[in-house]
């Protein structure tokens, strides 16, 4: 009984220098926000929703909170591998495209190159017969 009266003592602390936290405008840590609540200032998660309810205003429970944002999490994370599956086909393509350009580069040093040595063995064999 004893350690539930410290553990209670301890969280009423942390939650009230919380508030006095926020109330002197003052930076929150990292992963949460102040949040105006009436005349308080309230350190809330990032991103968590303030709910009106019966005139009453509240901060969204923990439960809703962390369902929302896993479900946005899954659904940013199909958008990414949406994303990058489209990519790949992309980059596959491309090194398709690569691939057919060097082989028509190919075909084409060739060609020029036994024009070369056509047009070469050609002029060789002026010379010689002009002699």
């Amino acid at each position: 009984m004893r350690k539930a009266g410290v553990l209670l003592a301890v969280l009423f602390f942390v939650f009230s220098v919380n508030l006095s936290y926020a109330q002197y405008g003052q930076k929150s840590s990292q992963g949460t926000e102040v949040k105006k609540l009436g005349g308080a200032n309230v350190v809330t998660p990032k991103g968590a929703k303030l709910i009106k309810k019966d005139g009453a205003t509240f901060v969204e429970n923990l439960r809703d909170y962390t369902s929302r944002k896993f479900t946005e999490a899954e659904s940013r994370l199909k958008s990414l591998e949406t994303d990058n599956a489209a990519l790949k086909k992309y980059l596959e393509d491309l090194n398709k495209t690569v691939a057919n350009l060097q082989k028509q580069l190919s075909v084409f040093a060739q060609k020029e190159s036994v024009k070369e040595s056509n047009k070469g063995s050609a002029e060789g064999a002026q010379a010689t017969s002009q002699d």
